[in-house]
């Protein structure tokens, strides 16, 4: 719950992604001392139409529990995940295992946590959501770093989905009314928008093993692929459930 709270109050931060009725994007990279690449990404995109938070929500999960199998397929990558402590309703702990087009392999060993809140006394969120927080894990035992076969991504992600209602952009044709008679739309005609506001840092470390130039900058500039992956596949669920 601890993780989840530091995720919803790190988004909900005053001047964090502004303002969360507009769709926005930013990417921050650099390079450390000892070649290892930073990024931090942040962005906010919006699901209209939709019926619920639980659907956005359940499509978001959908892509956690499948996500070796959709990057695999849409990016090329083979990926493999090891889930090897879940807690039902709650968490897991995954090891995740990808190879790229030019044969480098990158491991991730994270811990995630998801979960929906109702606003309400004595809570820590301000607004009906859901949440969503993915961190690294820094020492794994069971399955430990192998940086001289594997290149290492540290992921951090915090991710929240609100809702709110807005006239609908195309509303239908209907028949002119005088203006003396002419009224308000009724509230129920009005369009459900479900908000991601979602926020990732990466690190993928400098290989210890030979690489070559063009390799790693292809490695480098694909680094924050997997959130566009992501958003391609919510949004794909979403559709086919119209």
């Amino acid at each position: 719950m601890e993780k989840l709270r530091n995720a919803y109050e790190f988004i909900t931060a005053g001047g964090r992604l502004g303002d969360p009725t507009a769709s926005q994007c930013s990417d921050e990279r650099f390079e450390t001392p000892q070649g290892d690449l930073c990024c931090s990404h942040a962005v906010t995109v919006h699901f209209p139409g939709v019926n619920s938070i639980q659907q956005v929500f359940a499509a978001l999960l959908f892509y956690v529990d499948n996500m070796e199998i959709i990057i695999s397929e849409r990016l090329g990558h083979i990926t493999v995940r090891d889930d090897y402590d879940y807690i039902e309703g709650s968490g897991y702990n995954s090891r995740i295992i990808s190879r790229d087009q030019n044969g480098i392999a990158v491991e991730s060993s994270v811990v995630a946590f998801g979960g929906l809140f109702e606003k309400r006394k004595g809570g820590f969120v301000h607004e009906s959501c859901a949440v969503v927080a993915i961190d690294s894990v820094d020492k794994d035992e069971l399955y430990p770093y192998v940086p001289s076969e594997r290149v290492r991504r540290d992921i951090s992600v915090a991710i929240v989905l609100t809702a709110r209602r807005r006239k609908p952009k195309d509303p239908p044709e209907s028949p002119r009314e005088p203006s003396s008679v002419r009224t308000e739309a009724p509230e129920a005609d009005d369009e459900l928008v479900v908000t991601m506001r979602r926020v990732a840092f990466l690190k993928l470390y400098n290989p210890e093993f030979p690489v070559s130039k063009a390799a790693l900058q292809e490695l480098h500039g694909n680094i924050a692929q997997w959130g566009d992956v992501m958003l391609q596949s919510i949004r794909g669920v979403l559709d086919a459930t119209h």
